[in-house]
């Protein structure tokens, strides 16, 4: 079906969501808490289910007070007119609820039927009085069809708050639901303004699997922009999307996306590990058989080994290989000094993975984030640690999580256990047969022809060297050949060969050390 519509705006929602909120309000959960950032999906949930359940729904912020916002109330219709004198029941704000206290009071004695979602009250929840005013509600509420409803991080909760409300979250929509979305947007455009569509179907799917998992708001700007720049829609706009979707991602500074090329494919050694994940492909490939055989969506591998042997570009290999965005946590950027942050850093991050799912979450030398799990730090890492693990076992969407642990013996062994992930690699030093491909795969990247060089004997005398090490080799004769005004020859590459102390010969304790703890625990990557 192609991207085009004439109906209006509205933001889609998974239809569990909207089951899920009618069952709650329909079996008395008097208060709601639905982990969600972007304001506009709960609203529009609130909207649609109030419509359907036949309640009158309101907003609150605190620069304006209570008001109604579902569509009777907008429509003016002056049905039960009884009611609609009521402050509760006006489409303007209700007298002097600006305040959140005020406002719950305002509710607490008008005793009335209604979601109420209370935007950014999380932010005065530490309040004693707001604390008391919210447990002195939820008495009268559960008598309703209806809820106070909160959104954002449940975190912001007080134990004492917790136990009061029922909290969920938001299954991303369907492919379906983006379609209509975009459809309507560029339907919007084409009111002000003469613009073309022209994408095939497989591009349809490209540019909607780019823009799975951006706030609506920003796929609205994004497809607004790219319809307004050449008055058309079309397969030149992908990239801008695509450029669109890195500069939201990375706006927390705690993920970075990378986009894979079919040029990462191209990677020396990893043999088992290609073949490994050969096998998985079909999962992200839409094979048919996928549902016939009820398989899980893998949940990821751990690399582990030396630096320098391939690890990050295994990463790369494998969103590669799954045609999957990339997105890179770094584990560093998630510690704060303050109480709870790192702690919420880490849950943004992981829900921003989800979002975007399916895609590959390529978390670099994990065990900086997890070693050493105890009270030294206030007890901050083993709360990181358990959440993790438990979002580990209970993700939703396809995140295929990719770790790698240079130092895998600072890592506590519950993480290890089988289950966790779905296998884990050693990365050793590469073969002879390895570093003879690395040679020529870095020769030929720097337009060298691989034929001109004995490979052979650089392969034989790099032994113990890394794939880094290698192509450091390379670019270090490239710049002795250019100070030399020669071309790159066997000779000179072996000349700096010969002068080059491997990370091998440095760490020559800590290599037998792993590959013993490796022998059997881990799966060799070739």
């Amino acid at each position: 079906m192609p991207i085009i519509a004439t109906v209006a705006i509205s933001i889609p929602l998974h239809p569990e969501d909207i089951s899920t909120m009618e069952l709650l309000l329909q079996s008395h959960h008097p208060f709601l808490f639905i982990e969600e950032e972007e304001n506009a999906r709960v609203e529009s949930l609130v909207q649609q289910v109030a419509k359907r359940l036949q309640i009158p729904s309101f907003n609150w912020r605190a620069h304006r007070g209570l008001v109604r916002s579902d569509d009777e109330s907008k429509s003016g219709s002056a049905a039960n007119s009884k009611e609609r004198v009521s402050s509760v029941y006006s489409s303007q704000p209700a007298y002097k609820t600006e305040g959140a206290e005020a406002c719950l009071a305002h509710l607490y004695a008008a005793n009335s039927p209604g979601i109420y979602y209370l935007r950014e009250l999380e932010l005065e929840i530490d309040d004693p009085r707001i604390r008391s005013r919210l447990i002195e509600l939820h008495e009268i509420l559960q008598e309703h069809s209806g809820a106070l409803l909160l959104s954002g991080s449940s975190r912001s909760l007080s134990p004492q708050l917790r136990r009061l409300f029922t909290c969920f979250k938001l299954r991303e929509p369907t492919y379906e639901g983006y379609h209509h979305y975009v459809s309507s947007v560029v339907a919007d455009v084409q009111k002000r303004r003469q613009t073309q569509v022209s994408l095939s179907l497989a591009e349809e799917k490209v540019l909607l699997s780019q823009l799975r998992g951006m706030p609506f708001h920003e796929i609205r700007k994004v497809v607004t922009q790219a319809c307004v720049r050449g008055n058309s829609l079309s397969s030149a706009d992908l990239n801008s999307v695509l450029e669109a979707k890195r500069r939201v991602i990375e706006a927390s500074g705690l993920l970075e996306f990378i986009s894979s090329q079919p040029s990462d494919l191209e990677v020396a050694g990893l043999k088992v590990l290609k073949s490994w994940l050969k096998k998985r492909e079909p999962f992200f490939k839409t094979s048919a058989k996928v549902e016939e055989f009820c398989l899980e969506a893998p949940k990821g591998v751990l690399l582990t080994g030396m630096q320098g042997c391939g690890k990050s570009l295994a990463a790369r290999t494998i969103a590669a290989q799954f045609s999957l965005p990339l997105l890179r946590l770094d584990t560093s950027a998630l510690f704060s000094k303050y109480m709870g942050q790192s702690e919420e850093n880490l849950r943004m991050a992981l829900s921003a993975a989800e979002r975007v799912s399916p895609c590959v979450l390529w978390m670099d030398e994990i065990e900086k984030a997890f070693s050493g799990v105890g009270d030294q730090d206030g007890g901050t890492a083993r709360r990181m640690f358990g959440s993790f693990l438990t979002w580990l076992q209970e993700k939703r969407g396809v995140v295929f999580v990719f770790a790698t642990a240079n130092d895998i013996s600072k890592l506590p062994p519950e993480f290890l256990r089988k289950g966790r992930f779905d296998e884990i690699f050693f990365v050793d030093f590469p073969t002879e047969a390895v570093r003879r491909d690395i040679f020529a795969l870095h020769l030929k990247r720097r337009k060298q022809s691989p034929q001109n060089f004995d490979l052979e004997q650089l392969s034989q005398e790099s032994e113990g060297f890394s794939g880094a090490e290698i192509e450091q080799l390379v670019r270090s004769g490239l710049y002795t050949a250019l100070s030399q005004n020669e071309t790159l020859s066997t000779e000179i590459l072996l000349s700096e060969l010969h002068a080059t102390r491997p990370l091998s010969v440095l760490m020559g304790d800590k290599l037998r050390s792993l590959r013993s703890w490796a022998e059997t625990r881990a799966v060799s990557v070739d």
